[in-house]
């Protein structure tokens, strides 16, 4: 039988995939594979295509094809009152300008292709631009759920200052607009794809007639596997993220400002590092035993000689794609609920997961885990095996393909 072969469309060229989970997906289900062939139209971005091409053996069976964008220098505060009377959340008013040139693309390819793959919340309204026929073709990946993202923000975040407040507001609008374009948009494709049943269960509740399946995130397991030999720091916590991301930034505050004190008083030798993009935004005071790194290019040795992965996310949505690569590297994972949606182990066997959201809790927490380092250190290599049986890259590309195959009508 033929190999299936599919257009993904997105807003973000797919490589380098550390900048995203989207581009990480879109990497990994770029790579050669039996199951079906994969073009991408995607925007232009210089940058990340001079980096593509100096890792070109990850693409080259693929065909990439760019759409020129550049965007607009208007000062935010226009931007925003713009998007504020646009009918467009935040996410998809960026590239409203391009929609019509996006579906003109796809209907001049869409005769070359049995899939149409359509990723992320931002180009949601391209719907509205392809003719119906061509929605026969069409599946949808939204990844996470926005709206169960926002709702779980403003459940959290207490608004003091005026500037809170209008940022609040904000917040509420949004949300008004994602539910609104969830409900008019979710049930045209044959399908759409979240990579947690949490957002999935969020918005089948909302839209009862829409087609929506679980498909997780996958990990790299050979490259993160563990050297047997590896020591590890006894007293070292590890947090790494994207803070592009709010739920990372809340983490990072919370870790460093409320529980990393408290640690610092009980056990001075307990050190967390901090590694991600997009911290050199925000200014963090500096705290005690705390290493803010930034990017780094390879975290393996950062996730094989630490002691545990800390993870307190108290908002956010989909499946968390550093507590998979923790896990498959046997790096013991301690966090919050948040932490560990879309990944079906059991808490205390896999991972710790708690819901007691205060710093003093949690620290405590901590504690007792670093005090027992042969049962994490046993917990850790029964987290590598759920992960290395039920989220490999391969495992992820045949739930892709089978989603395929039962669109087209061949399974």
């Amino acid at each position: 039988m033929p190999k299936l072969s599919v257009l993904a469309v997105t807003p973000f060229f797919p490589f380098p995939e550390y900048k995203d989970g989207i581009r990480k997906i879109l990497a990994n289900l770029l790579k050669t594979n039996d199951y079906y062939t994969m073009d991408v139209l995607c925007l232009n971005d210089e940058e990340d295509i001079a980096y593509a091409h100096i890792h070109s053996k990850n693409w080259e069976h693929a065909n990439i094809d760019t759409i020129r964008f550049q965007q607009g220098r208007l000062q935010k505060k226009i931007k925003m009152l713009r998007w504020l009377f646009s009918i467009y959340p935040w996410q998809a008013y960026r590239y409203q300008s391009l929609f019509p040139t996006i579906a003109k693309n796809i209907m001049e390819r869409e005769s070359k292709y049995d899939i149409i793959h359509i990723f992320t919340p931002s180009f949601i309204p391209l719907l509205r631009y392809l003719p119906e026929d061509i929605h026969k073709k069409v599946i949808f990946s939204s990844i996470d759920s926005f709206s169960l993202l926002f709702s779980r923000r403003l459940g959290l975040e207490k608004a003091t200052s005026i500037r809170e407040k209008i940022k609040q507001l904000a917040y509420k609008i949004e949300l008004k607009k994602i539910e609104k374009l969830e409900k008019e948009t979710f049930h045209q494709p044959l399908c759409t794809l979240f990579v947690s049943p949490t957002d999935t269960q969020h918005v089948q509740r909302s839209n009862p007639k829409a087609k929506l399946k679980t498909i997780p995130n996958g990990v790299d397991i050979s490259y993160f596997l563990r050297p047997k030999n590896k020591q590890r720091k006894p007293k070292n916590l590890l947090f790494v993220g994207n803070f592009g991301y709010a739920p990372n930034l809340d983490a990072i505050s919370f870790l460093c400002h409320e529980v990393m004190p408290i640690l610092y008083k009980k056990d001075p030798s307990i050190h967390l590092t901090i590694i991600g993009i997009g911290l050199e935004k925000h200014h963090f005071t500096p705290q005690p035993n705390v290493t803010i790194l930034g990017f780094v290019e390879d975290l393996r040795p950062y996730y094989h000689e630490s002691a545990l992965f800390v993870c307190p996310l108290r908002f956010g949505s989909g499946i968390k794609n550093k507590v998979l690569e923790a896990m498959v590297a046997s790096l013991p994972v301690i966090g919050f609920s948040c932490a560990f949606e879309g990944i079906c182990g059991n808490n205390h066997e896999h991972f710790i997961c708690t819901d007691n959201c205060d710093a003093t809790s949690y620290s405590q927490c901590i504690i007792e885990a670093l005090d027992i380092p042969q049962k994490m250190e046993k917990m850790g290599l029964k987290s590598h095996h759920l992960i290395n049986e039920k989220y490999s890259w391969d495992e992820v590309q045949k739930q892709y393909s089978d989603v395929y195959n039962v669109s087209k009508g061949i399974a």
